[in-house]
């Protein structure tokens, strides 16, 4: 009888966790598939996976070793697959304290804000905001939109990196770094896009992009194409810079993909420009996407 009782009561537990509505937000939706067929709906999910198979796996299906294409709205912050960064700083030339209050989703606009404030905490006299993905990362194309702020000294970025305290298991933390970046050097000067990247360490491969518009004052596409021996930046599709000498090497060091917003540093006044706190500064993201693999086509680059 007992036994028949604990069957019984398993069943409809099942029964009744079966016809509860999967919540969409705490599905992770990064897929191995084609772009164009992503369905963020929480039916359209478990239809194409059955049985419920697909979200119960979903925390195994994206590692070092198996980077999954995704494209992320901003409809809310995924915790699958981001991190906010919190309570620590890094060194020179950051001069911010990383909090999680100051990232924000917009949800009327679908966009994801890292707001600039001021707050002395632990000899940072600023916070702002950061994230970071899960996942790490390898060769493919990496997309962002965004509007960066246009303010001297303040550094709006989209890049991907690992180093001593964001290594993938198993790798050796050698600092390696792939960046867009965007800086303003003067109050009479422009706001630029500026690439760079890392390999096991080695920098020095700063280069500005002088843009032909504000990129301050809307919405813009951005993004590179790492692969095993060339890394290609783009703006709104057209391509804008290539590098081919010394490339960071997926098997040494998958990279994670990071957003950020910072004030630089007295010291780094002549590369960042010096920063004088006006009030909040905001940049706004409207997406984000990786698509995994070499052979990534840049026509998503022009696709909003």
């Amino acid at each position: 009888m007992k036994s028949l009782f604990f069957v019984a009561a398993v069943t409809l537990l099942n029964v009744a966790f079966a016809a509860v509505p999967l919540n969409a937000s705490a599905v992770r939706s990064e897929l191995d598939s084609p772009l164009s067929s992503l369905q963020w709906t929480s039916r359209n999910n478990r239809r194409a996976n059955g049985k419920n198979k697909w979200w119960r796996n979903a925390p195994p299906k994206c590692s070092p070793t198996n980077q999954c294409t995704f494209f992320d709205h901003f409809n809310t912050l995924n915790t699958w697959r981001w991190t906010k960064s919190d309570n620590y700083a890094n060194g020179d030339p950051f001069n911010a304290w990383w909090s999680a209050d100051q990232v924000s989703v917009d949800a009327k606009r679908n966009q994801l804000k890292l707001t600039l404030a001021q707050h002395h905490h632990h000899g940072k006299p600023f916070k702002s905001g950061q994230i970071k993905s899960n996942n790490w990362h390898g060769y493919g194309c990496y997309e962002v939109r965004m509007r960066p702020v246009a303010q001297t000294g303040v550094i709006s970025t989209f890049f991907a990196y690992t180093g001593p305290w964001d290594a993938a298991p198993g790798k050796s933390g050698a600092h390696n770094e792939i960046d867009i970046e965007f800086v303003r050097k003067s109050a009479s000067g422009k706001l630029m896009l500026q690439t760079n990247y890392f390999t096991n360490g080695q920098g020095g491969n700063e280069h500005d992009v002088h843009l032909p518009f504000d990129p301050s004052s809307s919405m813009h596409n951005y993004g590179f194409r790492w692969t095993q021996h060339a890394i290609q930046w783009y703006v709104n599709g057209q391509l804008v810079h290539t590098a081919k000498n010394n490339i960071p090497k997926v098997h040494v060091a998958p990279l994670r993909i990071f957003l950020s917003l910072w004030p630089v540093s007295w010291k780094a006044a002549a590369w960042g420009g010096h920063f004088a706190y006006a009030g909040h500064r905001t940049a706004a993201y409207d997406w984000v996407r990786f698509t995994k693999g070499s052979n990534c086509n840049s026509k998503w680059w022009k696709t909003q």
